[in-house]
């Protein structure tokens, strides 16, 4: 059966790629119809995505006009469905193209840049687990609720990890007030500089030859690129609290690097470390609820994160075919989080068994609740009640720096409201307990996927000449 008649203006003359593949030959239609509107020139606009660029994937109805009349509608699906899977393709790899000698996304996507990165996350997951626990041990968690009328205690445990990680001592934290009053010695504050946006073809490198000559400097943190501002970064400079902080950055902005502008202001402080979220989380529904998804974060956290594996028994004259504890562990973009294997590889998480044993009295649920959110906002930096992710904090001006808590007001909420919101919560936490969903391999294949193998060989035979046997030379 044919499809309904269409225009018969269509032009019989194709070039040997199909108008509707050819993507280059569309962006030059596009390209004429704007100067024919007077939009030249909107490209370079900000806050534009670069693979949303033009030109645009046609729709169903606009593929058709590219084809022949004598098409059927099976045909056509399946004709659109190619090019589809081919426009894309071609976008992935001149978005590859345009950005793969960026730091920004060789830090993302290259596997051994992002097999360091994670390596770090980890070195830092577990210092911060083993201050969470020198704490708990020594009773500062002790009658600390996450709600609100315990504002001060939450801040004073929350510096109280900064001053650890900042190498200070437990005579640093009883001074946590002489030393707010003594603003150039703080252990737990800093000032910094802010960088809004990062050229990106600036590296980190050209960033820390710039700042750490400065007196005070501390630590440099760059964000992730922003597709929506043409890839540039935001960029945190971190000084000792004492440092002449004003005079640093007029003098980074009387420098360039590369010929840019850094374009640096003195960043404030946080106004305020704590934040209230809706009351109905206080209900004792929401509150179970929530006990099983801090359990189900923390167990996929902990495993993400390499924490409780269990040390390999090390080699000694006596044993045999026992393998050596490396202490290391080597991690790919490829890498999965399987949490059937959770059991076998890893140890018990302290704080999870000591849920096991926890009542049913609403007291007994909160106290133990607001160990677990005190766990993750300490050792993984996730936010429970605002389901926000800190990871990279640690280089950040604030080390440990927000947390949003429960309102200590009672809500009115029947049964309704509490259903609801029973109802969306795992949505709400889906990012912390699973891993981003994967491209099957047989349409990563169709998008551009190479074989590793077969690219090495391809290469290789590239660039060599066989002058004798057994014997090459590189052309290189």
């Amino acid at each position: 059966m044919k499809l309904d008649d269409r225009t018969q203006n269509i032009n019989s003359a194709k070039s040997s790629l199909p108008k509707a593949y050819d993507v280059e030959a569309r962006e030059r239609e596009e390209k004429k119809r704007k100067r024919r509107d007077g939009e030249e020139g909107r490209e370079g606009e900000e806050g534009r995505d670069e693979l949303d660029s033009f030109p645009v994937m046609m729709s169903f109805k606009a593929f058709l006009e590219t084809q022949d009349d004598s098409i059927t509608d099976e045909e056509a699906l399946i004709k659109y469905g190619e090019y589809k899977m081919e426009f894309k393709r071609q976008k992935i790899n001149e978005f590859f193209v345009s950005h793969k000698c960026q730091e920004w996304f060789r830090s993302k996507y290259h596997p051994q840049e992002f097999a360091d990165r994670q390596t770090k996350e980890e070195k830092v997951s577990w210092r911060r687990w083993e201050i969470f626990k020198d704490l708990l041990d020594k009773g500062f968690l002790d009658g600390v609720s996450c709600s609100s009328d315990q504002q001060t205690e939450i801040v004073k445990l929350l510096d109280s990890v900064v001053i650890l990680l900042e190498d200070g001592n437990y005579e640093d934290i009883k001074n946590l007030d002489v030393e707010e009053n003594n603003n150039d010695h703080i252990k737990h504050k800093s000032s910094s500089i802010f960088i809004r946006n990062l050229h990106p073809s600036l590296t980190r490198a050209d960033l820390m030859a710039l700042v750490e000559k400065y007196p005070g400097f501390q630590r440099l943190a760059i964000s992730e690129a922003d597709c929506k501002n043409n890839f540039s970064r935001r960029c945190w400079v971190s000084f000792q609290r004492n440092a002449k902080i004003r005079e640093i950055c007029y003098a980074i902005n009387n420098t360039q690097i590369k010929g840019i502008e850094m374009q640096a202001v003195v960043n404030k402080d946080l106004s305020k470390r704590t934040r209230a979220c809706e009351g109905m989380v206080s209900h004792p529904s929401v509150v179970k609820k929530d006990l099983k998804i801090a359990v189900d974060i923390i167990k996929f956290q902990d495993t993400r994160q390499n924490l409780w594996k269990p040390k390999t028994p090390e080699v000694t004259e006596n044993s045999e075919n026992v393998p050596p504890n490396t202490g290391t562990s080597e991690s790919t973009p490829e890498t999965e989080v399987k949490p059937e294997q959770q059991s076998t590889t890893l140890a018990v998480n302290p704080l999870l068994e000591e849920v096991g044993s926890v009542g049913e009295e609403v007291e007994d649920l909160h106290s133990m609740l607001d160990k677990l959110i005190l766990y993750l906002r300490i050792v993984h930096s996730i936010d429970f009640y605002s389901q926000k992710d800190y990871r990279g904090e640690d280089d950040m001006p604030n080390r440990c720096g927000l947390i949003h808590i429960r309102s200590s007001n009672d809500v009115a909420a029947n049964d309704a409201d509490v259903e609801k919101i029973l109802n969306t919560r795992d949505e709400l936490f889906k990012s912390f307990t699973s891993n981003p969903a994967k491209v099957e391999e047989a349409e990563a294949k169709k998008l551009g996927l190479k074989d590793e193998e077969f690219e090495i060989d391809k290469f290789v035979s590239a660039n060599s000449q066989e002058l004798a046997k057994d014997k090459w030379l590189c052309t290189l």
